[in-house]
């Protein structure tokens, strides 16, 4: 009986030896070796777009509005960052689709500026755009190039999207003149990525 006892221990003993050495050897996922490692929290943030003069969804500076509302007809300072890989050039287009302004196709342009270098990684505020080689500006709703600061009879919100486009995009001329919406629906093919800073402004 003592002898049949002593058997049965060693049994059990070794049954268990084993089965620890199963967790180290053969990766069994209750052992401490394989429990998963907690996030490290590096990951690459997105393209983004943004102005020191104003923040996301917030008030316009009154020097970026048109004369008749008390600006400078300023065009904003601009930055961005991270760009899809493979980015050979950007467009930037700034519309309105508030009523009087259609939406989509039918948006006010206040701003288009095609043909920016991918070396480029931002634009000062009133920046002479002559200085960027290839840059060209498209008309605005005034029906002329360039930028037409927010001129509104009410609050009126704005946005501003920037275009990361792979190679093979064609060089778009000045005078070009395009809503985001339009620009999408005709070079949608070329675009990488996008990224856009909103504001609003009220007379």
């Amino acid at each position: 009986m003592k002898k049949s006892c002593f058997a049965t221990i060693l049994l059990i003993t070794a049954v268990m030896l084993l089965a620890g050495c199963g967790n180290k050897e053969y990766g069994n996922t209750a052992g401490p070796e394989t429990a998963s490692k907690p996030d490290s929290g590096n990951k690459m943030p997105g393209f983004i777009l943004t102005s020191k003069s104003f923040a996301d969804g917030a008030e316009m500076p009154r020097a970026q509005a048109c004369a008749a509302q008390g600006g400078a007809n300023q065009s904003p300072p601009l930055a961005w960052s991270n760009p899809p890989a493979g980015t050979a050039v950007y467009v930037l287009i700034m519309d309105d689709e508030n009523p009087p302004c259609g939406r989509g196709d039918g948006a006010c342009r206040h701003w288009s500026v095609y043909n920016i270098p991918a070396a480029v990684t931002g634009l000062g505020g009133g920046q002479d755009l002559s200085q960027i080689s290839g840059a060209a500006e498209g008309r605005n709703y005034t029906g002329k190039n360039g930028y037409a600061g927010p001129c509104p009879p009410a609050r009126h919100t704005y946005k501003l999207t920037l275009y990361a486009l792979r190679e093979g995009m064609p060089q778009v001329p000045a005078g070009t003149a395009l809503t985001r919406s339009q620009f999408e629906a005709r070079f949608g093919r070329f675009i990488l990525g996008e990224a856009t800073l909103t504001g609003s402004f009220a007379p």
